[in-house]
């Protein structure tokens, strides 16, 4: 039907009237509903040259086709075009919004994490830190779009391998969230588990097997025991136990999280065949 009508718009508008152009991305949109992300993707890339010429790069509906082009980019791995296009947003933002508006400082925050994307980690930091201090004055340090950046910047020293100055963030993340959201908030239990996998890989494996049998149990409480978020913890706690040498205890969680993932993810599942792995290495290990 819509491309019917982008057909009939084309004959009686032309291709470049603001009406066809809007059938286009429209039509655009049609292609990522069915799963079609490289169609909608060139349309949208066709239809945002386009509006740029005939409507500018100010137009509300200019800016709305960049945004779903952006997250087309993203969605097909092209992180260096992603790039390309967040700035050119951001920059917009600035431009039209100003620096400080929450909606430019997003921009920032998702232009800085498609820079951790590309492994440019200094580049992100520096963003994410930029982001950090206009958001913690705008918003207020305990706001959760503050701590998103803040979390934000942990994850990247994560990715380089920094975990003494993620840890710093993390448990500032988990202190924050505690007092504004409670301990069983899901956000707050987030950041115990992150804050957990940090003591992990600082080889605090004491440390993180306490934190990860708290933050299991709270969310199985809160969450069920079959939530996705519920078995992520289960099964870092049952790595914590395999990295200390309790490989019983290990294989034990591992065979539920597998009983459960089978049951919710499926079989086939990445998660579900990566929990089957680490038993079948765990039983290699126990017969030899």
């Amino acid at each position: 039907l819509r491309e019917k009508q982008y057909e009939l718009s084309c004959r009686m508008f032309g291709e470049s009237d603001g009406n066809t152009l809007l059938t286009a991305a429209n039509l655009a949109l049609t292609y990522g509903t069915r799963g079609e992300i490289a169609r909608e993707r060139e349309i949208e890339e066709q239809v945002y040259l386009q509006m740029c010429k005939s409507l500018g790069e100010e137009d509300p509906n200019t800016l709305t086709v960049l945004q779903n082009l952006i997250v087309s980019c993203d969605s097909l791995g092209d992180h260096v075009r992603e790039a390309e296009l967040r700035k050119k947003l951001y920059e917009l933002r600035c431009k039209m919004l100003g620096e400080e508006h929450p909606d430019t400082l997003l921009t920032l925050h998702n232009l800085a994490l498609t820079y951790r994307d590309l492994k440019e980690y200094p580049k992100a930091v520096e963003l994410l830190e930029k982001a950090y201090e206009l958001r913690s004055r705008v918003l207020g340090e305990e706001h959760p779009d503050t701590l998103k950046t803040l979390n934000g910047i942990a994850g990247v020293y994560d990715k380089q391998g920094d975990h003494r100055r993620e840890l710093e963030l993390r448990e500032k993340v988990y202190e924050l969230r505690s007092r504004t959201l409670g301990e069983e908030h899901p956000d707050t239990l987030l950041a115990l588990h992150n804050l957990a996998v940090t003591y992990r890989d600082l080889e605090d494996y004491p440390g993180a097997a306490e934190m990860l049998e708290r933050v299991f149990a709270l969310r199985r409480r809160v969450l069920g025991g079959d939530h996705p978020d519920t078995l992520v913890s289960q099964a870092a706690l049952a790595r914590t136990y395999m990295l200390q040498g309790d490989n019983e205890c290990a294989l034990r969680l591992y065979e539920q999280v597998y009983e459960a993932r089978c049951r919710v993810l499926g079989p086939d599942h990445e998660r579900t065949v990566q929990t089957r792995e680490r038993i079948e290495e765990l039983r290699g290990g126990s017969e030899s």
